[in-house]
This record gives structure tokens, C-alpha cells and sequence, in this order.
């Protein structure tokens, strides 16, 4: 990996960010700038009917599952309007996965667990509904720059070594984002949010490679989608609407 051009687009990326807050800035002076924390544990893939990528070679099943992750950071939330606002920050997200390699002709089966980490940068838009003085419903649709900083590697020991490498399709991706939450406003403490976050990526994230460890070339090619579906937990700091400055008129004499 080229660090100098990572670092070279990661600069450019937040740069522009930075720069179209500035803008809109001038239009939105009346409105709530806030920052704050997120949490958000991933949901088993089961539970919106995930698939996993599965294929038999060489009379031995193999099978990648998606396990229990989490996605945690920091967000800025841009108020445009009453009604709409604008979210971006950064997030350090961990996916797991486990590998389950099943012969089909003997009685032996092997798993091999590993973790992605990966960095996202969403950017989304909001739109509010309120229900009552203090309690808000938001949906929210957006992109996501997602930023994988290496390859995997891993393996399993037994009776059969088999080994494994997880390869990025690409450091750098794009992904599309929506979001449903409820979100609690205090005049004094802040906002408190619930709500759930699908994360679908545009292309598979990383493709698995696994085979014999005295073997030059991998047995089977198992593609790594990494979409998920989370429950967030958010807190957003007080601040009060920032207000345009209005010049005085100088009286003529």
C-alpha cells in the first residue's frame, strides 16, 4: 500500500468535507451545529437474512459467516433547516467473520475466526418528524467512504492445516447508507437517539482465499460483501442556534 497516497487522499477527502460545511455555513447561520458519539453494535446476519458465501471443491464445504461486530465514532450534525439537517464524522468499524471448512467425506470439520477493521466517513441527510416538544423521528439517507488499511491473514490448526488470506478488493470504497431513529431533545443536556443503520457497500470489500498451507494455489475464492445492519446509540452535546450577525447601518449625516 502506498501511504503517501493514502494520506494524499484522505487530506483531499477531508478538505472537501471541511469545505462544503464552509459554504453551507453562510446559509445556515440560524440554525444548531453539534457534535457527538455514537455507538453501534452490529445485529447477527440472521436476523435480516444475510447469506453466506459457501462453495464445495475438492469434497470439503466451504462456508464464510458474518458474525458480531460494532461501529464506533464521532458525528457532526449541520441543521439547514427545522426539519433537515446534515451529518458527517468518522467511525472505526470492526466486522468478524468465521470461516467453517467441512470435509464432506470424513468426520472432520475446522473453523478459523479474523476481524476486519476498516474507517468510514459518512456523509447523510436528515429529515425530521416531531412527535411531541422533546421526541423527534428521523430518517436519514446518505454514501459512505469507507477506507480498509490492510489485508488479512489467518489459519487453522489440526489434523488438516488450512490457511487463509483475506484480500482488499480495494482500500478505498463507497458504500450507500439509511437510517431510522427516534431521537430525544432536552433544552440543557443534549439529544439522545435510538434508532437502527443499514450499511450496504457498492462492491464486495475483500475476497477470501483459503487452501492447503503446502498448496501454491488457493482451493476455493470465497467473496467478502460486509453489509450490516446495526443498532445506534447516540448522544449529541448542547449547543445553541448560531445566529446571523446583522451590520449596523451608519446614519448619514
Amino acid at each position: 500500500m502506498d501511504f503517501t497516497k493514502f494520506a494524499f487522499m484522505l487530506h483531499r477527502i477531508i478538505f472537501t468535507i471541511v469545505l462544503f460545511f464552509s459554504i453551507v455555513n453562510l446559509q445556515a447561520q440560524e440554525r444548531v451545529i453539534t457534535a457527538g458519539i455514537q455507538f453501534k453494535p452490529m445485529l447477527p446476519p440472521g436476523f435480516f437474512n444475510a447469506e453466506s458465501a459457501e462453495e464445495i471443491a475438492d469434497g470439503v464445504n466451504f462456508k464464510t459467516d458474518q458474525r458480531f461486530g460494532y461501529a464506533a465514532g464521532m458525528v457532526i450534525r449541520w441543521g439547514l433547516t427545522r426539519t433537515i439537517s446534515l451529518e458527517t464524522g468518522i467511525n472505526y468499524v470492526r466486522r468478524n467473520f468465521r470461516i467453517t471448512i467441512d470435509s464432506l467425506n470424513s468426520a472432520y470439520e475446522q473453523e478459523i475466526d479474523y476481524g476486519i477493521i476498516g474507517y468510514e466517513i459518512p456523509i447523510t441527510g436528515l429529515i425530521y418528524v416531531q412527535l411531541s416538544n422533546e421526541w423527534f423521528m428521523n430518517a436519514a439517507f446518505g454514501a459512505s467512504i469507507d477506507l480498509f488499511p490492510r489485508d488479512f491473514y489467518a489459519d487453522a490448526s489440526g489434523d488438516q492445516r488450512w490457511i487463509h488470506e483475506t484480500v482488499r478488493e480495494s482500500w478505498i470504497q463507497v458504500a450507500g447508507l439509511a437510517n431510522l431513529g427516534f431521537e430525544y431533545r432536552t433544552e440543557e443536556s443534549g439529544y439522545f437517539s435510538i434508532g437502527s443503520s443499514y450499511h450496504q457497500p457498492f462492491t464486495d470489500m475483500y475476497q477470501s482465499k483459503i487452501g492447503r498451507d503446502d498448496a501454491r494455489n488457493a482451493t476455493v475464492i470465497l467473496p467478502v460483501n460486509g453489509s450490516y445492519l446495526t443498532l445506534d446509540f447516540r448522544y449529541f452535546f448542547h449547543e445553541d442556534p448560531q445566529k446571523k450577525k446583522r451590520k449596523k447601518k451608519k446614519n448619514k449625516k
